[in-house]
């Protein structure tokens, strides 16, 4: 037995029944209940990047995509992934399916076929490229022939080949007229109201072609303000229309249907927005974002834009000013207004949002832990900040165990000589994911009071001024990072709990993947938050932790040749993406080390360093024998400014002198100058090396 073969047997039923698939071909990707397995989020995508666009034929991504515990599901996409399309007969879905299937045997039963674990036939045909197919031929008789179309394949439990014939051409005449429509019926509802449609789904007469007709009118569709609907408007209405149905009802006959097509709402809102071609602007979008739902649909389903005239703003024009406030320069002037409060000056402001972007694994936990020990404190300058006060911190870590926290929060206090302080409040992930936003019986975001309520309590038993969240996706069921209407939501949340409690909320956030710039470009840089600019928009403060990369194509080139052999990524910069009131703050450099506790482990925490510092790691990474700075230091200190020869200097038996006791040879001067051929920084000076007649010297100038 070789050990690819033993390899293969070890593996669970599910994972080789999907490289079976993928050997003949077929891209495969796991799903739970026709579900995709994988969210976005823990793809690290953005939306429509994951779902069946991860189907793999790979052996190793196979085994990746299907080792995840949700995993129960061989699917495959139909369309160009697979080269299939495929005719779902539903046939538990009443007698008419069963005659449907009789009626078109001929050219069914020339194809291959599958068994449903629902009692349903899968017929598969060669993908034709270029044509457009109904979604629905007949009641209970579906076509996936491509875009989000993905069927559960052989090796799922409970679906089985049946009919192990050769894949035939699906037969487009049958499409064609007869008349107008041919035998297969393609109910359409394109001449229908909005009204006739809403009265088709509530009734349960129809559940998909309806729904799809008034997802193609929605785009063109304007709110109550008279501006186009976002696209979360859009799924919020379908929702909406969908929750009036008849066959919401668990008990009604078609609620498996109704269930299928709610999944499909948000497919059916992308597809009509992508055929439609309105696009929204950007001021659009921030006006949408920051208003109440679209509409009540149980008041006013959607239809033509209602006409407005003069008379009907007239009858709502009223004197009621407790929404404005009145001011002049004149009183202005006289007025004494309060300053801004910050927690830490210039940084962090009383009752505000903050938030630290950056890549995964740059540090960002890391450094919330030392801000945290640091604000409880009222120490932050031993980070290298601006002075703060003393405040309790509430930490909510949706990704960290309580006992993680615990050993950050030690290793950096121990690491700053910090010993006492206000009290640190933390909740790990262990007690579960601490969603701000949930979706409804619906699948509708809106606010978790729960746990919103849960924030504010925790923060007023323990007089909390800090909440941090960490980190930002993890913060909504209905995560979309690229909608503002999303980001809008969250915002609402961190304004209620900032609102009722007077604390600063700040959450950490990553940025945008982009393989094609250096891995510092975000720094200081509004795109450093990855989805919509509305996540942007709504901080008073933003900052960005990076690695720190230093100035000039060749150090550059230099950085990235060394970055994982010398681990110059241990250095990262703390910079000001965005302050309101204030001003930026002075670029703080840390060296990411590690902080040996009692226990007898190491815990990384952030030692405050310095661009000098960085740089010559950078100059002399690779040669671990010399301490480069420190000699500089050392130089500077013992010899003084001005020009030294290096038999000078090697006479001071300095610690760290490469050149060993004894004369100084020629190899021996090489070595000196590899050394110091570019400056060497130290606190106290610089030191280079430079010709001196026909020997070699070392050049000191003092700061």
């Amino acid at each position: 037995m070789t050990e690819t073969t033993e390899l293969y047997d070890n593996l669970p039923e599910l994972i080789k029944a999907a490289l079976d698939v993928a050997a003949t071909g077929l891209p495969v990707f796991p799903t739970n209940d026709k579900t995709p397995a994988w969210s976005n989020a823990e793809l690290g995508v953005a939306r429509g990047e994951g779902g069946y666009k991860i189907a793999s034929t790979d052996p190793a991504r196979v085994i990746e995509l299907f080792s995840h515990r949700r995993a129960t599901e061989i699917a495959v996409p139909m369309g160009e992934m697979s080269g299939l399309m495929c005719v779902d007969v539903d046939l538990q879905k009443g007698d008419h399916v069963h005659k449907w299937r009789d009626d078109n045997a001929s050219w069914l039963l020339e194809t291959r076929c599958h068994s449903t674990r629902s009692g349903g036939l899968h017929f598969l045909f060669k993908h034709i490229p270029g044509v457009r197919f109904p979604a629905q031929l007949a009641p209970g008789v579906d076509i996936k022939a491509g875009g989000t179309g993905y069927i559960c394949w052989p090796g799922t439990p409970g679906y089985s080949l049946i009919g192990d014939v050769p894949l035939s051409k699906f037969p487009i005449d049958q499409l064609k007229s007869e008349g107008e429509r041919g035998p297969l019926s393609l109910t359409s509802w394109n001449s229908a109201t909005d009204h006739e449609l809403i009265d088709k789904i509530r009734s349960a007469e129809d559940l998909y072609p309806a729904l799809r007709s008034l997802s193609m009118r929605l785009p063109s569709r304007r709110g109550e303000d008279g501006l186009p609907l976002n696209r979360d408007t859009q799924v919020a209405v379908m929702h909406a229309i969908m929750a009036d149905s008849e066959a919401a009802s668990p008990t009604h006959t078609r609620h498996s249907d109704w269930l299928d097509r709610l999944s499909k709402v948000e497919d059916l809102v992308d597809s009509a927005i992508d055929k439609s071609g309105v696009t929204l602007t950007p001021d659009d979008i921030e006006r949408l974002s920051a208003g109440e739902p679209f509409m009540d649909i149980a008041v006013r389903p959607i239809g033509p834009q209602q006409e407005t005239t003069a008379s009907d703003i007239e009858e709502l024009v009223g004197e009621d000013d407790a929404e404005i406030e009145v001011m002049s320069a004149a009183s202005l002037s006289v007025e004494t207004l309060p300053p801004i409060e910050w927690l830490v000056d210039q940084m962090i402001p009383m009752g505000g949002t903050v938030s630290l972007g950056g890549t995964s694994n740059v540090g960002k936990t890391r450094w919330l832990a030392h801000l945290s020990i640091c604000l409880a404190a009222g120490n932050t300058e031993a980070m290298g900040l601006p002075a703060s006060t003393a405040a309790s911190v509430l930490w909510c870590a949706n990704e960290e165990r309580v006992e993680d926290i615990k050993r950050r929060l030690k290793a950096a206090s121990q690491h700053m000589g910090i010993a006492s302080g206000a009290d640190i409040v933390v909740r790990g992930k262990t007690e579960g994911m601490l969603r701000l936003i949930a979706l409804n019986e619906i699948g509708t975001p809106e606010i978790d009071r729960e746990s919103v309520a849960k924030i504010v309590g925790w923060c007023r038993a323990h007089a909390a001024q800090v909440v941090i969240l960490d980190p930002y996706v993890t913060l909504s069921d209905a995560m979309d990072e690229n909608s503002a209407t999303s980001a809008a939501m969250l915002t609402k949340a961190f304004l209620l709990i900032s609102s009722l409690t007077g604390a600063a909320v700040i959450h950490a956030h990553h940025t945008p993947k982009d393989r094609n710039k250096d891995n510092d470009w975000y720094r200081a840089d509004s795109g450093a938050w990855r989805g919509s600019g509305a996540i942007y928009s709504a901080l008073d403060c933003g900052f960005t932790l990076a690695n720190w990369m230093p100035a000039g194509g060749e150090p550059r080139k230099r950085w990235k040749q060394k970055f994982l052999e010398d681990e110059l990524g241990r250095f990262i910069v703390l910079d000001t993406g965005k302050i309101r009131e204030g001003r930026p703050l002075v670029p703080v450099i840390y060296e990411l080390v590690g902080e040996a506790l009692p226990e007898g482990f190491e815990i990384g925490v952030c030692r405050v360093s310095s661009a000098s510092e960085a740089e010559n790691v950078l100059q002399h990474s690779g040669d671990d024998a010399y301490l480069a700075g420190e000699l500089a230091y050392q130089i500077c200190s013992v010899m003084g400014a001005g020009t030294h020869t290096i038999k000078d200097v090697h006479g001071k038996q300095l610690l760290g002198w490469p050149l060993t006791d004894g004369d100084v040879t020629a190899a021996r001067y090489d070595r000196v100058k590899e050394l110091f051929d570019g400056p060497v920084s130290s606190e106290l000076g610089v030191v280079r090396a430079t010709k001196k007649g026909r020997a070699w010297a070392l050049e000191v100038t003092l700061d």
